[in-house]
């Protein structure tokens, strides 16, 4: 008897991780992926670099970023590391968002981020957050986010390129 009860009382809860989960990532990714349709910007075919020129965001009053001044090649890896709330985020998400909330210079492939296509910038860069979402499935759902239309051989290059081992 306790399995009749038990088995979909865990499948419930199961549902409701997923979904807070789902709702979690959705609120995260929502503001980054509106872009207005404007036919004048120019994709990015290939990534080379990005580049901040004495970058400052200002939230509340509060300096998040100040004068930020670096280049970041694409075929490099980084690592940023901070106290919460010091910027790291910002200063990774700037990029890749429709915002004008900076002072400075944001740069793509040498070209100012506002006249970049961002849909196109953002198939080129990856950001690993310090929150991470899994969700029930396997680690290929996990990796290809439910997506069918990747074969196990993309999952494993994908995980070969991500240097995470087998």
């Amino acid at each position: 008897l306790m399995i009749f009860i038990a088995e979909p009382l865990q499948m419930a809860s199961d549902l409701i991780t997923d979904f807070v989960g789902g709702n979690q990532v959705a609120k995260k990714l929502r503001p980054s992926l509106y872009v207005p349709q404007n036919g004048t910007k120019q994709p990015v075919n290939r990534l080379r670099t990005l580049t901040y020129q004495n970058v400052s965001v200002t939230r509340d009053q509060q300096a998040v970023l100040k004068d930020v001044s670096l280049t970041l090649a694409a075929d490099r890896h980084y690592l940023i590391v901070g106290k919460t709330g010091s910027g790291k985020s910002t200063l990774l998400n700037l990029p890749l968002r429709n915002q004008s909330g900076y002072q400075g210079a944001l740069l793509v492939n040498d070209q100012a981020q506002a006249d970049v296509d961002l849909p196109s910038l953002r198939t080129r860069v990856g950001v690993a957050e310090q929150d991470g979402y899994i969700f029930t499935g396997t680690l290929g759902e996990n990796l290809s986010l439910f997506r069918t239309e990747f074969t196990t051989e993309q999952l494993y290059t994908a995980l070969k390129r991500a240097q995470l081992p087998q």
